[in-house]
């Protein structure tokens, strides 16, 4: 019996961010899954684009989130320019390594989908006074499983003792997040496909 073939993957994917911006997304692969990559680092036009979408979408889901959190580093373009269109002075980036100037830090480990090997998330004592007692929002370029949004969220709860008031993200990714169970606010989901091109 012959196996059955599955259908050849289209090499980019189209996807569209609001008031004619469309990103042309390549189709690559890492950690035995292949994606559709989006990529904003170095891409101005388009994480403004995408900051002002979520912007609105974040002040009707959470008026009252005073600070934002991402992780480094594609996700820093974004998080500028939220804070800007939020009015937000600060903002915290979780950083990768642990950099001398760090007193103490808090530190916690995750696996994402699209690296290799374990990384670290370490949030530097400084940064623990601009989170106490305030609301927060959790920015990423694209969650596919949530190990990061997690590893951010220990450390955000063991610095505050609360839980982020939300996750944005310009998408979502994978079968398991395609109908939005956790209510991320998002500009939209992207299809994962394991190495013979089935959806997972």
């Amino acid at each position: 019996m012959t196996k059955p073939t599955l259908p050849l993957l289209p090499p980019t994917m189209d996807f569209p961010l609001g008031n004619n911006v469309t990103m042309t997304l390549d189709l690559v692969q890492a950690g035995g899954v292949r994606f559709y990559s989006l990529n904003l680092l170095g891409q101005a036009l388009v994480n403004r684009q995408a900051a002002t979408a979520l912007a609105e979408l974040i002040k009707l889901r959470s008026p009252a989130c005073e600070v934002l959190v991402a992780a480094e580093a594609k996700s820093i373009g974004l998080i500028q320019e939220l804070a800007m269109l939020l009015g937000h002075e600060q903002y915290v980036v979780l950083r990768k390594s642990q950099k001398a100037y760090m007193v103490d830090p808090l530190v916690t480990t995750v696996r994402s989908i699209t690296t290799t090997g374990e990384q670290q998330l370490i949030l530097d004592r400084h940064d623990i006074a601009l989170l106490k007692g305030k609301p927060a929002c959790f920015v990423d370029d694209v969650v596919s499983t949530g190990a990061t949004y997690l590893a951010a969220q220990d450390l955000y709860r063991r610095a505050t003792g609360s839980d982020f008031a939300l996750c944005a993200c310009v998408a979502t990714e994978g079968a398991a997040l395609a109908n939005n169970p956790h209510g991320f606010v998002r500009l939209g989901h992207l299809p994962l496909y394991d190495m013979n091109g089935a959806a997972i």
